[in-house]
């Protein structure tokens, strides 16, 4: 039951999010989409490259 109550909470706080960041942002909620896409391949790469020189040292 309480399961249940965490799992439509969190669904309800989740849908009024993506609400206002479409309301409010309108048509420049596609240049944010792409901004923090491009920000979070930036940070993954670097992550991983980060790994791979690790690796590569033994």
């Amino acid at each position: 039951m309480k399961r249940s109550l965490l799992f439509l909470l969190t669904a309800g706080v989740l849908s009024l999010t993506a609400w206002c960041f479409w309301h409010f942002l309108g048509r420049d909620a596609i240049d944010v989409f792409t901004a923090s896409i491009l920000v979070l391949l930036a940070v993954d790469n670097d992550r991983l490259r980060r790994a791979l020189a690790k690796a590569a040292k033994g």
